[in-house]
């Protein structure tokens, strides 16, 4: 299986805490806009970087963190390129609704919920993503979510 501790440790704490710090800056908005417009920039930046690799997979076929878990060390092949649209759309609404919460548009009451959800799903789509790939490698199988053959 490799070591998940990467992803374990690492990439999912942090994805967390990106979800819970943008709930409250939704909800903390009035006392503090920058921090919700600084909140979707960074969602619209994650969504324009992952929509560009998406498009583009050849940008970054290989990562490091790929490396780090794959079960012999080496094989470094970003096995969740194929996930890439799916995080991109939903870090694309994140930062739509953020942009919304911050002209007005939307009340906070509305948007912490939303934003909490979408980027609940990416969490919950990485981690089911992640145990999906180490089942199917560890049985010796195609590890490619959306494989056609």
């Amino acid at each position: 299986m490799g070591n998940p501790w990467p992803f374990w440790a690492g990439c999912v704490p942090t994805r967390i805490a990106i979800a819970v710090l943008a709930v409250r800056a939704v909800l903390r908005q009035k006392n503090n806009k920058i921090v919700l417009w600084a909140f979707a920039a960074f969602a619209a930046a994650v969504a324009v970087g992952l929509g560009v690799l998406a498009v583009f997979p050849g940008l970054r076929p290989s990562a490091p963190e790929a490396a780090l878990s794959s079960a012999s060390g080496q094989d470094g092949r970003v096995w969740w390129a194929s996930l890439r649209p799916v995080h991109a759309v939903l870090w694309g609404v994140t930062a739509a609704t953020l942009v919304l919460a911050c002209l007005g548009r939307v009340a906070a009451s509305q948007a912490a919920p939303i934003v909490g959800t979408l980027l609940g799903a990416d969490v919950a789509i990485a981690v089911i993503a992640v145990l999906w790939h180490h089942s199917l490698t560890t049985e010796g199988r195609s590890a490619s979510l959306f494989a056609t053959s």
